[in-house]
């Protein structure tokens, strides 16, 4: 148990990025649903193609979440579980983090330029928190 504890102590910053991660999520699942409800979105209809629309910005904002999330829940794990660096897994988790919020944001307000930024450095971040791991359990 104690051993549990060190590594829970240890990674403590990526385990509060996770949090922070789902957190975001259910943010972006209520814009979508108070969106939805306000512009009478029929449950279950298809929502036209369309970035002038922000319920449609705001669906695809939480499907890009959806499509990069269970790679990073899968690389904060290797990270944990291959003891890499604690300090350079957290910078990594909370760089995926505030990449995804800038997406996020960006998306919503229709700057098209600056969310492209912030999705690679989502995709930068995910490649640096792999390469961490990787290094991390060749050294073992």
């Amino acid at each position: 148990m104690d051993l549990l504890n060190e590594v829970f102590q240890a990674y403590q910053y990526t385990i509060y990025s996770m949090g922070a991660v789902a957190g975001l999520m259910i943010i972006q699942i209520i814009v979508i649903d108070i969106t939805g409800i306000l512009t009478r979105h029929i449950p279950g209809s298809s929502i036209e193609v369309d970035h002038n629309n922000f319920l449609f910005r705001a669906t695809r904002s939480l499907g890009n979440t959806n499509e990069s999330i269970a790679v990073f829940i899968m690389l904060a794990l290797f990270c944990i579980l291959s003891m890499a660096s604690p300090s350079i897994t957290a910078v990594c988790a909370w760089s995926y983090f505030f990449a995804r919020l800038g997406h996020t944001l960006f998306y919503y307000a229709k700057i098209g330029f600056a969310r492209s930024i912030c999705f690679g450095l989502v995709l930068f971040s995910l490649v640096a928190m792999l390469l961490t791991g990787v290094f991390s359990f060749r050294g073992a």
